[in-house]
């Protein structure tokens, strides 16, 4: 866990995916002495097809031990979800996203880094 002991870094930044699929991807990998506070996820489906469902987590490092935040989350076909309930993490954790089966979702999340190094 990051304390600040010294004087530190705060910076607002994004990670995108482009296409997001049935597969884990991480959003944000946490690095030690870090704070990270999510803003937004924004999920944008692309196919027109129906039936996607949406998952968000919080896993170690190594993608174990998942915490679900979101699981199965219907998305629309064209349609935009909005994930805009702030939450913050730190050091070794990974904020993971992923569709339930095969999709093409484009993600965007904005996030604060208060870097404690």
């Amino acid at each position: 866990m990051a304390f600040p002991v010294n004087s530190g870094s705060e910076r607002l930044k994004y990670s995108r995916i482009d296409g997001l699929t049935n597969t884990d991807q991480a959003l944000i990998t946490g690095i030690p002495l870090h704070i990270y506070t999510v803003v937004s996820i924004i999920f944008c489906e692309m196919d027109g097809a129906s039936g996607e469902k949406l998952i968000i987590k919080l896993t170690d490092s190594s993608g174990n031990n998942p915490t679900f935040m979101l699981y199965d989350q219907d998305i629309g076909p064209s349609a935009t979800f909005v994930w805009n309930d702030r939450f913050s993490f730190d050091g070794d954790l990974k904020l993971v996203v992923s569709a339930a089966a095969s999709a093409n979702i484009d993600v965007l999340c904005t996030y604060i880094d208060q870097d404690w190094t």
